[in-house]
């Protein structure tokens, strides 16, 4: 487990013996605002005011820097489940698309005018997504960077975003200590939507039943009679 304080320190944990790991980790020059874990505990991010760092905690002579992503007021970062992609979301509503093998950049998503705090991709990396500070949430598609939807509101804040191992449901927590499970299945093009909802239904949807089941997406009839 990783936390950071008012500083500019991380502190590593042991969750078995709840003891500190190691010293702390130093070198950003601000408040910590964010840390995760890349999958298999070898990487670690954390954003402060200026930068995101991207540290292997395994490395010979021990924890050590070994990305900067330049990218002010981060306020969540998150990695991909294969790990090869790093999202980092600022105050102003951006979400910055990292490559770490490539060391490039892959693209940015405009969410909103609305800080992110809350992320998550799905199991496949196919889909990222996106909680703002107005509850505002959003689908993408991570390789076409496209907006597949906006499937509703939280009411209030998104503070965090988690997506389930099979991929195809999420939850999201906000201010007043909510929770919400999101019915709404994820699918990351209407083609696969529709051959779902053929499968599942045998016959065309309603406008009513296609807003409640495929919000965000425009009305089709998508079934032959």
């Amino acid at each position: 487990m990783a936390t950071s304080a008012e500083s500019s320190t991380i502190t590593l944990w042991d969750v078995a013996s709840q003891r500190r790991k190691g010293a702390p980790l130093r070198g950003h020059r601000s408040v910590v605002n964010a840390v995760a874990f890349g999958p298999g505990g070898r990487r670690l991010a954390s954003a402060d005011p200026n930068d995101v760092r991207v540290w292997d905690l395994r490395a010979a002579g021990g924890p050590s820097v070994k990305r900067v992503i330049r990218q002010a007021a981060v306020l969540s970062v998150v990695f991909s489940a294969d790990g090869r992609t790093l999202a980092s979301a600022d105050e102003s509503g951006a979400i910055r698309l990292t490559r770490l093998a490539s060391g490039g950049t892959s693209g940015l998503l405009r969410v909103a005018d609305a800080a992110v705090f809350g992320m998550a991709f799905s199991p496949d990396g196919r889909i990222l997504i996106a909680g703002d500070e107005a509850g505002k949430i959003t689908i993408w598609d991570v390789a076409d960077r496209r907006r597949l939807g906006e499937p509703g509101r939280q009411g209030g804040s998104v503070n965090h975003v988690a997506v389930s191992p099979g991929g195809r449901t999420f939850a999201t927590t906000g201010d007043g200590f909510s929770a919400r499970l999101w019915s709404h299945v994820i699918w990351r093009d209407e083609d696969e939507l529709r051959a779902a909802i053929c499968e599942l239904v045998g016959a065309g949807l309603s406008r009513a039943e296609w807003n409640q089941y495929a919000p965000g997406i425009e009305y089709r009839r998508v079934c032959d009679e």
